[in-house]
């Protein structure tokens, strides 16, 4: 791995928005806990890369709850898969956590952080969208649209009348 001077920050981006405010919200704050995570790192701070490292813990858990709650309110499908990536990535942090009280890993932790976030948040997040949309369509009164048709949920004309509604928060 590079150091931070050569390898740009991770950046929440709204092309990766869910729509859902406060899960957009916590996505920005998971991309900035790899970047105080890299800035540790670089700075071989044991001790403030252990503080990041709890801290993203505690912060994917209920981040993971919230996610997995709405999903299940909307009955997405993926549910059980999506669950299931993020026990894996919650295990692995688990793991790693573990091997860094005995020796500096967190370059590696960055590593998979930024990779992992990469896929999961802009890939795998974006898969259940068009679920929650589409129940906020529906609390409109809009016309109901195939929960799989993102190009429709996403039309202009509906728009203005989309971002009227409460976000989940």
């Amino acid at each position: 791995m590079t150091d931070r001077a050569e390898s740009a920050p991770m950046a929440w981006d709204a092309a990766i928005s869910t729509g859902v405010a406060s899960l957009d919200e916590q996505h920005r704050s998971l991309f900035e806990c790899l970047n105080l995570l890299e800035e540790a790192a670089v700075e071989r701070s044991m001790l403030r890369t252990f503080h990041v490292m709890e801290q993203l813990s505690n912060y994917v858990h209920s981040h993971f709850a919230e996610e997995e709650f709405l999903m299940r309110m909307h009955d997405f499908p993926g549910l059980a898969g999506h669950m299931r990536e993020h026990r894996s990535f919650t295990n692995r942090l688990h793991q790693l956590r573990k091997i860094y009280l005995d020796r500096d890993i967190s370059r590696d932790l960055v590593v998979m952080l930024r990779e992992w976030l990469t896929h999961h948040v802009a890939q795998t997040d974006m898969e259940y969208v068009p679920y929650l949309t589409a129940a906020r369509r529906l609390d409109l009164g809009l016309p109901a649209v195939a929960a799989n048709d993102s190009a429709s949920l996403a039309h202009p004309a509906h728009a203005e009348a989309l971002d009227r509604l409460p976000r989940f928060t």
